[in-house]
């Protein structure tokens, strides 16, 4: 994941699809295990092309990250964008996810 200021990897854990919608958890940790956030994720949708969700700011200063991806092969290929309150507190990054086997 190309996001925060510090090098990380994401898992999703995604469950009961119900049609398009999904519920599922979202966990983000350092390399080095110095840094861990998780939660629930919200606004979940599952299309035949990819992903989309939100995650609410864990420090509740923002309204949330917004998730989305498309499957490339064996990947969910995708982007994050960060949004604060104000017009200049603005972040994106990428990110990239594989099953796990």
């Amino acid at each position: 994941m190309q996001f925060y200021t510090w090098p990380s990897t994401m898992e999703l854990k995604i469950s009961a699809p119900d049609g398009d919608h999904c519920a599922g958890e979202w966990i983000v940790s350092s390399k080095g295990g110095e840094h861990k956030l998780a939660g629930p994720i919200d606004s979940c949708k599952v299309t035949d092309s990819g992903i989309a969700f939100l995650v609410r700011d864990y420090r509740g200063l923002t309204m949330s990250e917004s998730y989305w991806a498309h499957y490339t092969g064996d990947a969910l290929v995708g982007w994050v964008e960060y949004r604060g309150y104000s017009k200049s507190s603005r972040m994106s990054g990428s990110w990239e996810l594989r099953k796990e086997h």
